[in-house]
C-alpha cells in the first residue's frame, strides 16, 4: 500500500510551513522597523480622521 503521491503532500506541506515562516518573519520585522515617532503617527491619524469627514 505505497501510494507514490503521499511524498507530495509532504513536499508541499513543507513549502507550506516554510512560506508560513517566511511571511511571520518578514511581518514581525516590519513590525519592528515602523516609525515610532508619535508626532507623525498623530499628524497621519489626523489626516485620517479628516479623509472620514470628508467622505473620500
Amino acid at each position: 500500500m505505497d501510494d507514490p503521491s503521499g511524498w507530495l503532500w509532504v513536499i508541499m506541506d513543507i513549502l507550506g510551513v516554510t512560506v508560513l515562516a517566511a511571511a511571520l518573519i518578514y511581518g514581525i520585522l516590519m513590525w519592528r522597523n515602523r516609525r515610532k515617532d508619535w508626532a507623525m503617527k498623530r499628524a497621519q491619524d489626523e489626516v485620517t480622521r479628516e479623509n472620514y469627514r470628508q467622505g473620500g
